[in-house]
């Protein structure tokens, strides 16, 4: 009897814990994606210039990668929860800031809104890795991803209406504001004890689960982060560009462009049950299930190429497709491999390494993608898609047979 009432008792404090971290990432995208959301909205409201909103972008993302190192080392190193709180403050001032000024402005607060983000993943990956067995951790990483994408599609919902009735500075306003309330909350989180936090043991290589020489570790590592980072051209690319692409290519005013892009992370949504059960029950190596994953993606992108162009409705399917199939290579390859360094103290490091190289594919396809639209119009876009989702199952594949194939302890806990 004490075994099961200790059994729920476990259950009910990881349910919780879980529930606070998907809030945290929903708060998190609200005050990450909120000035892409209304990127084509910016210009037309006088809030500032699309270059200058490009730039901010652009420099948000390389900040946010270059961050992710950062918030990193700090997380193996220091109290996660301090981490997140941290990040969580200085979003919310950067959101409110940005709305009282906009114009150049956009530019530092901006970057320094994605070094702030960047404390928000790698801590919250090592505070589950540290709290939950293996099948519980990937069960809840997938829900910790749902609050991501809720807080986009709330973003694309909300913001049209917030802009009409009241101004795009209520905008960065009101999801500021929010992120401040969260961070308050963190400060009575990070008083609670979580005893799985003391395990710290930062001494280990970076490339142990992968099999063979230091060579071969290198080259196949190697090629599994140029996969991460054309996932990041891919997902966030997509993501961000589709109202733009949509508005160009069919003339939709702003309004409704902004909304069609609520309708990648519902798809994204999806990919993330779909990729549980794909990863679960089919496809155990996770190198494996990323590249078909990534052909996935590539199919929409072939589709999209050669038949999207007549139809708004076929090409918001296959872009949602593409950036959906994404969302699933981003689960496999940031969330799922990280904790087989748990062990060896390297969690969040290993973590927000990976997440670095997804957010210098993001700002690359920030900066890149106008330039390829401008020299070679639509096509140019859509032949990008479908070349970095070949180029991403090409790598994975490649990578796939040197991944060592990790087997559940019989108490459940990190292999």
């Amino acid at each position: 009897m004490n075994e099961i009432i200790e059994k729920d008792n476990r259950k009910r404090k990881a349910g919780k814990l879980v529930l606070l971290c998907a809030l945290t990432y929903f708060v998190s995208y609200i005050t990450r994606v909120d000035l892409a959301a209304v990127l084509v909205a910016v210009q037309e409201n006088d809030f500032a210039s699309q270059q200058q909103a490009v730039l901010a972008l652009t420099l948000t993302a390389l900040a946010y990668g270059a961050g992710q190192l950062v918030s990193g080392w700090l997380g193996d190193r220091f109290d996660p929860r301090r981490v997140v709180l941290s990040g969580l403050a200085l979003t919310g001032i950067c959101n409110l800031t940005a709305g009282a000024f906009g114009g150049i402005s956009l530019v530092p607060l901006w970057t320094l809104n994605g070094l702030a983000q960047a404390f928000m993943w790698p801590p919250i990956v090592r505070i589950l890795a540290a709290e939950l067995n293996r099948e519980d951790y990937n069960r809840a990483v997938i829900l910790v991803n749902f609050g991501g994408l809720f807080g986009t599609i709330s973003v694309y919902l909300l913001s049209p209406l917030i802009i009409r009735h009241a101004g795009i500075r209520f905008v960065f306003w009101i999801f500021g504001c929010v992120a401040l309330l969260a961070s308050v909350f963190w400060i009575f989180v990070s008083t609670r004890p979580m005893p799985g936090l003391q395990n710290v043991r930062p001494d280990a290589a970076v490339c142990d689960e992968i099999e063979g020489g230091k060579k071969k570790k290198a080259l196949l590592f190697a090629l599994i982060l140029l996969a991460i980072l054309v996932q990041g051209v891919l997902r966030d690319g997509v993501t961000n560009w589709t109202p733009t692409f949509i508005s160009d290519s069919f003339g939709l005013d702003s309004t409704l462009s902004v909304l069609s892009g609520a309708l990648l992370p519902l798809c994204g949504a999806a990919a993330y049950l779909l990729t549980g059960v794909l990863h679960k029950k089919l496809i155990r190596n996770e190198l494996l299930c990323a590249a078909a994953l990534f052909g996935l993606g590539a199919l929409a992108a072939v589709l999209l190429r050669f038949a999207g162009g007549n139809s708004v409705l076929l090409s918001a399917f296959c872009l949602a497709v593409v950036a959906g199939s994404m969302h699933g290579v981003n689960l496999i390859l940031i969330c799922v491999i990280p904790p087989y360094f748990a062990k060896k103290g390297k969690v969040a490091l290993i973590s927000g390494l990976m997440n670095a190289f997804v957010y210098v594919g993001s700002a690359s396809a920030t900066w890149g993608i106008p330039l390829i639209t401008g020299e070679f119009g639509k096509d140019g876009y859509l032949d990008l898609c479908l070349v970095s989702a070949v180029f991403g199952c090409f790598a994975c594949a490649s990578a796939s047979a040197g991944w060592k194939k990790k087997k559940k302890e019989p108490d459940g806990s990190n292999a």
